[in-house]
């Protein structure tokens, strides 16, 4: 009986037992029904936004059985969301995946707190993925948490450039611990967050020394401004390029580098430097050698009586000595750099010369080791220099420039002096003619009397402004002088009368070019004095006469001619109108420049007025 009473109390315990069991089943079967209804009540709206949203949605009861999922889920694993619904863990990851997100929802449902930012790697029917997961305990309307709702996203794309990041800063690492140079990474504010060690082998500091602190406090307090200026180009994203600056050592002793820089640019947007520093202070010691020994060479070279010189293979002037200053008229400052052709040499030969060296430079073979030429000095005088000439070829056999000894020939030979005596003789003759041709004309025309000298006068000024050469200038100051000579043939009731001209008068007028230049065209000027002539009423635009020549059909000259002529007249007092002021005159040029008159000459003639402050007695 006693044995029958134990066994009747121990089937009444486990009855009870089952009993709970069965009752949880119950309840975790409601709950099931209840989340489901839930779910479905909420709507299709709740669907529309689950399965339209970017990220990867799911809801994990507490024994790891997905209740719902959204579309974006499913298509990870090649599903629908319907396929997915109801499957536990176990039927879409490895046992050991399965294992770990089981782990971890145990512990968000039982600590009731949510996890975020979660980064973890599975695979997948597509292959391996990398998702950033947040977590999220769920509870029933009874605030009882019932599962844990995940959102995750896809992060495959961004791990990658994080590798390539890696990878690459990796390699920049590598590549600073082996550099000669020392480089230093920095942040907006100049503190260096990376130092290379190459520091230690340069400046003495270790690496650590460094770092954290601004890059400032490796140079003197003398070059902070500089310093700062390079920071602040380089945090604009401005590069800096082959800045030497003097830089402090560990044990204070100086040394020179060379800065280079550039900005660190991560998603658009500056948010460091990066420095290199170059170590060339050996390099400047040899400089400052070498130009010692060139200051030596150079004193030898003075001593020369003769004129040494060398010009590089573009043409520039890389030494010359004192006697080649005195008779240019230069300081050796005014001349080295500059191109000796360019400056140095007449106009007339430059083409010549460009030549020479051009051959020379193809390795060409070419006669030029002597001969005779002229040169301009700093007055615009020629001298005749005899050159005797040396090519300069590197170790490769390369022409690198020439090595040239001149010595000025000019005032040796007595023919040449008394050849240029009556030069200038004849030059005079041929001014006088000039000034008494101009002066026949004023005796015709009284209102024009000392018009064609003042016209000159004004052209030359604007030549000079326009840096004409010599010869130009001196061809257009004659052609000025006599360019209205062609009225000699007008009758005199036309040339002064006190009111407009007629039709008749104008068509006789315009015939004055052509007749002055019948006249001068007999002469053999070293000018085209009567080219000029003919040419001084003629318009940009072609509007002008004679022969309605435009543009570059028209002497630089005429052009210039043709404003003075126009500036002067202006000017003047006439029977049938009073005469205009110089700011009238220049207003006439600015409203018709580029189309009457030439664009350059006109921008010179009011640099000359207007900036320059040029005063002519004959102007108001």
């Amino acid at each position: 009986m006693e044995d029958e009473s134990i066994a009747k109390e121990q089937l009444i315990k486990e009855l009870d037992e089952m009993k709970k069991k069965i009752a949880k089943l119950e309840v975790s079967e409601d709950m099931h029904k209840w989340a489901e209804a839930k779910l479905q009540r909420e709507g299709y709206e709740k669907d529309i936004l689950l399965n339209n949203a970017p990220a990867m949605i799911y809801w994990l009861d507490g024994e790891g059985k997905f209740i719902i999922v959204n579309k974006c889920f499913a298509d990870l694993f090649n599903k629908s969301p319907d396929d997915i619904k109801g499957k536990y863990l176990y039927d879409l990851y490895s046992e050991k995946i399965s294992d770990k997100i089981y782990a971890d929802n145990v512990k968000i449902i039982e600590s009731e707190t949510p996890k975020y930012g979660i980064e973890e790697s599975f695979k997948t029917p597509n292959g391996m993925i990398w998702v950033r997961s947040d977590k999220i305990p769920y509870k029933d309307a009874n605030d009882k948490v019932i599962g844990v709702t995940g959102v995750f996203f896809d992060i495959t794309d961004q791990k990658e450039r994080d590798k390539d990041i890696k990878e690459s800063e990796e390699k920049f690492r590598g590549i600073a611990e082996r550099s000669f140079d020392i480089i230093i990474v920095a942040d907006e504010k100049g503190i260096c967050s990376y130092v290379s060690p190459s520091i230690e082998r340069v400046l003495g500091y270790k690496p650590e020394e460094i770092v954290s602190k601004h890059f400032q406090i490796l140079f003197p307090e003398n070059m902070n401004k500089k310093v700062e200026g390079i920071c602040n180009t380089l945090i604009q994203g401005k590069e800096i390029e082959g800045v030497n600056l003097e830089i402090i050592r560990k044990d204070r002793g100086k040394a020179i580098v060379e800065v280079n820089g550039s900005s660190i640019i991560k998603d658009e947007k500056i948010v460091g430097i990066q420095i290199h520093l170059r170590n060339i202070t050996e390099r400047k010691l040899e400089e400052e050698m070498i130009e010692k020994e060139k200051s030596k060479l150079q004193k030898y070279i003075d001593v020369a009586g003769i004129i040494l010189k060398i010009i590089d293979r573009d043409g520039k002037v890389s030494l010359i000595n004192k006697r080649g200053c005195e008779v240019l008229g230069y300081t050796k400052e005014e001349i080295l750099g500059k191109n000796w052709i360019d400056n140095f040499v007449p106009e007339r030969l430059q083409n010549k010369m460009n030549d020479i060296l051009a051959k020379l430079r193809s390795n060409q073979t070419i006669s030029y080791e002597h001969f005779e030429s002229p040169i301009l000095t700093i007055n615009g005088e020629e001298k005749i220099i005899s050159w005797y000439n040396t090519a300069l070829k590197d170790e490769k056999g390369e022409f690198q420039g020439v090595l040239s000894s001149g010595e000025d020939v000019t005032t040796k030979s007595k023919v040449e002096r008394e050849l240029q005596e009556n030069y200038q003789k004849l030059q005079q003759i041929m001014e006088d003619t000039v000034y008494t041709m101009a002066k026949v004309i004023e005796k015709k025309d009284p209102y024009s009397a000392g018009h064609q000298k003042r016209v000159s006068q004004l052209a030359k000024a604007v030549a000079k402004e326009m840096k004409l050469p010599k010869d130009k200038i001196e061809g257009l100051k004659v052609a000025s002088l006599v360019h209205d000579i062609g009225k000699i043939g007008m009758p005199i009731e036309i040339l002064s009368k006190p009111s407009g001209l007629t039709e008749l008068g104008h068509d006789l007028m315009t015939e004055h070019p052509m007749t002055g230049y019948n006249i001068l065209k007999e002469i053999d000027f070293p000018w085209p004095v009567a080219e000029i002539v003919l040419q001084h009423h003629e318009k940009v635009n072609g509007s002008g006469y004679p022969n309605g020549l435009k543009g570059d059909e028209i002497l630089i000259e005429a052009k210039i001619l043709c404003v003075a002529d126009v500036i002067e007249a202006m000017s003047s007092y006439r029977a049938y109108r009073p005469s205009h002021s110089i700011k009238e005159a220049l207003k006439e040029l600015t409203k018709n420049k580029g189309t009457l008159y030439d664009s350059m000459v006109v921008d010179a003639c009011k640099a000359l007025f207007k900036y320059k402050g040029a005063k002519f007695n004959f102007l108001q």
